[in-house]
């Protein structure tokens, strides 16, 4: 089992990478919102693996590879990106990153990652008796410590997150997204939302349960952007049922009734 610190300024993303390695029989010891929290995080946790987004608030992952890097040279850092990307994981790997992954990610993918970056994990044997300490800062005024010390027990999972917008919930169940939009959610909400569905639309599958509440009620803007969150799902494929207060709308969604659609968000 290997122990991994994932570090993405999307809570949607974090936790798909979570679910995904968890899924692969691997634990998740932290999640890190920026690279200044990935460097603390590393320090306490010293995991065997580190998934890193390029771009996010107050560090971003380029300098965050760096820091790791110059303190724990032995440091496994692979980096996520998205196309367009090129030229910042290339400064990436440059600054210490071992490997690279193009969103969206899925099991497939985290498999290969692990058979090439830490193959000891594979088959799930479990480290050799050195991996708990080759990760160890580099320090040339202390003495190495010896590997016949009880090894220290795996540290406690960060606590998760439950929310990121009060006005729509978005929880995985089973591998299915079951999004809530609730009544007050209004146009000022929109962003929080489709960066929340720009997280759902990098699983591979994707399957949905959408519940939108109250749609009659809905400004013209809120419903304007709630289509357009449903056309982007479908054509992943991921719908599997859509509600309205009113009305089961699931056929006509992944039909595209385009009459009927634009009753409904009209």
């Amino acid at each position: 089992m290997a122990r991994i610190l994932v570090v993405d300024d999307s809570l949607i993303m974090r936790k798909n990478l979570t679910s995904v390695f968890t899924a692969a029989g691997h634990l998740v010891v932290a999640e890190a919102r920026n690279g200044q929290e990935a460097v603390m995080l590393y320090k306490k946790h010293l995991p065997h693996l580190v998934t890193m987004d390029i771009t996010m608030p107050i560090m971003d992952g380029i300098q965050a590879t760096k820091t790791i890097i110059s303190e724990f040279p032995k440091a496994k850092i692979v980096v996520i990106s998205s196309h367009g990307q090129e030229s910042m994981v290339f400064k990436a790997i440059s600054s210490g990153a071992v490997y690279y992954l193009l969103k969206p990610i899925n099991q497939q993918k985290i498999e290969e990652l692990i058979e090439e970056v830490c193959p000891e994990f594979k088959d799930d044997n479990g480290p050799s008796e050195s991996s708990t300490t080759e990760n160890a800062p580099v320090n040339p005024d202390k003495p190495s410590e010896s590997t016949d010390s009880v090894p220290v027990p795996p540290p406690v999972p960060e606590k998760s997150e439950k929310k990121i917008d009060p006005t729509f919930d978005i929880i995985n169940e089973a591998g299915v997204w079951q999004i809530t939009v609730k009544n007050e959610f209004a146009e000022a909400n929109l962003e929080n939302f489709k960066e929340a569905i720009d997280g759902i639309l990098m699983n591979i599958p994707l399957n949905t349960v959408i519940d939108l509440g109250d749609l009659v009620g809905r400004s013209s803007a809120v419903k304007k952007g709630l289509r357009e969150a449903l056309d982007r799902i479908r054509l992943k494929n991921g719908i599997r049922r859509v509600f309205t207060d009113l009305d089961d709308i699931t056929s006509s969604v992944r039909s595209n009734n385009r009459e009927r659609l634009d009753q409904l968000f009209s």
